[in-house]
């Protein structure tokens, strides 16, 4: 490329082919990257008390945060959004976020981090009918069992997208409990970004009169 300006960052490709230049913002975005992978090799998981202190911690901070962050394109949201939520639930469950139309949303959560569980099956050798030994199941109104405060859980992101031609889309990141004001702003900025361009393309409910209703489902 020529004519270019000199104090613009320019990069090589790895193969060491032709130079090409990158924008100061994707350059910003390549550093961020890299520091991001560097940090946060691996989402840690939490148990549930050290979770619940977790999620205490993001109502604390990421709340107001998220508040800041939504009055950029709050005038572009329908009549009676953005609504703000928080369930109030301390642990497993537990989520603060924002509702910017009928059709989008962006919440973070407390989860619990196991697998679904194995379905019961008869042992091996065991013929059908034969008797063999069941797991008691609780049934309604039984006592509850205590929770295991040692069961690991973990701090997410979740983003809702209604879309007419594929239905609810959702877009869940796990969000490492070492987070700072940055790392809130790199899962926020993107969604009210995409928000934006969504009310551009009148695909914001309440804001034409072939969208002015709510998407199934959300009630």
């Amino acid at each position: 490329m020529t004519g270019s300006d000199p104090s613009t960052p320019v990069e090589r490709r790895p193969d060491g082919h032709d130079r090409f230049q990158r924008s100061a913002e994707l350059v910003r975005a390549s550093v961020r990257i890299e520091a991001i992978v560097s940090r946060y090799p691996t989402p840690q998981t939490l148990t549930r008390l050290d979770g619940a202190r977790a999620l205490a911690d993001v109502r604390e901070h990421v709340g107001p945060r998220l508040r800041d962050a939504v009055s950029i394109i709050d005038r572009y949201c329908p009549t009676g959004y953005p609504v703000f939520e928080d369930n109030g639930i301390p642990g497993p469950g537990g989520s603060v976020g924002v509702r910017l139309s009928a059709w989008h949303s962006l919440f973070f959560a407390l989860e619990a981090d196991r697998p679904p569980p194995a379905r019961h099956v008869p042992p091996v050798g065991v013929l059908p009918g034969d008797p063999y030994e069941v797991k008691p199941r609780r049934m309604p109104g039984g006592p509850l069992p205590p929770p295991d405060m040692d069961a690991p859980v973990t701090l997410v992101c979740l983003i809702l997208r209604y879309d007419p031609a594929r239905g609810w889309v959702e877009l869940r990141r796990r969000l490492d409990p070492r987070w700072d004001g940055e790392l809130i702003d790199d899962h926020v900025v993107p969604c009210l970004i995409g928000f934006a361009h969504d009310a551009v393309a009148r695909h914001v409910a309440g804001r034409d009169g072939a969208r002015d209703r709510t998407p199934p489902g959300s009630g």
